[in-house]
Order: structure tokens, then C-alpha cells, then sequence
């Protein structure tokens, strides 16, 4: 979150990087500025992330209770796309400086690279039944039937 107008001139907000350590997935970027990470394994999608964005606050006035400006830009929000780059240990965002300059901007102003998981899995084990796999389990089974 950047709070002021002398905040967004800070030479650290040129550029940001985030520090990336996978392990058993690749990390790509598509032409868009969506991320994705795929399995070395089977080579499906593992969890992604819509191209990271910035938003400043001027759709404030217009939020609705349910709407919280640090997860999604709210309704009305002046919204930029964020150049995003992916490195082996690395994901270098690229904050729109236009908007970060512009008087018409509200602060604060957000910058987010929010993740979704593509294929939400869950296992467990049973001690009593150790070659047996609950991966995904339905509740059925759960229940024994």
C-alpha cells in the first residue's frame, strides 16, 4: 500500500520484487501479466494469479460494506495492470508510474498480485488402512458408504 503522493516518489516503488522459492512447480508468466504454476509433474496448473494490479482509493465513496479495498480494487477505483516479470527466485512487479504521479489520484493506492489455487486438493491418512488413498475424498466415502 502506498499512502501519499511523496510515498509513490520513493525509488524503491520503481520496481518491486517479491521473493519466489517453488519447489515440484515452473513459474511463467503469460502476455497478459497473468502468472501460473505448473506441476513438473503432469504439467497441469497448480494455483495462478490474474495479472497483478494497482487501484487507488477514489471508489471509496461508492464501497458498499462488503467490498474491502486491500483484496480488490472497489467499485469506481481508478485501476492500472502492473508489468510483472518472472525470475527463477524472483517476481519482479513494475508499478504503473503514471498513475503514481497523476494529482487525480487517490491515495492510499494498492498494489496486489493476488493467487487462486487452480486445483484445490486435500488428502488424509488412515493409520488402520495405510495403503489406501483419500485423496480428494467424497463425503461419501467419509461416511463409509
Amino acid at each position: 500500500m502506498v499512502h501519499t503522493p511523496e510515498a509513490a516518489q520513493a525509488p524503491e516503488l520503481a520496481e518491486l520484487e517479491l521473493p519466489l522459492s517453488t519447489q515440484g512447480v515452473r513459474m511463467t508468466v503469460d502476455e497478459h501479466g497473468n502468472l501460473d504454476a505448473t506441476g513438473d509433474e503432469g504439467g497441469q496448473s497448480v494455483f495462478s494469479a490474474q495479472a497483478p494490479a494497482m487501484w487507488d482509493s477514489s471508489g471509496e465513496e461508492e464501497q458498499s460494506g462488503s467490498e474491502d479495498p486491500t483484496v480488490a480494487a472497489p467499485s469506481g477505483a481508478r485501476v492500472e495492470l502492473v508489468d510483472t516479470s518472472v525470475e527463477v527466485d524472483r517476481l519482479r512487479l513494475v508499478p504503473e508510474q503514471g498513475m503514481l504521479v497523476d494529482e487525480a489520484t487517490q491515495y492510499p493506492v494498492y498494489i496486489d498480485p493476488s493467487v487462486n489455487a487452480s486445483r484445490p486438493n486435500w488428502a488424509y491418512v488412515d493409520r488402520a488402512f495405510p495403503n489406501q488413498a483419500y485423496f480428494n475424498p467424497s463425503s461419501a466415502d467419509l461416511l463409509g458408504f
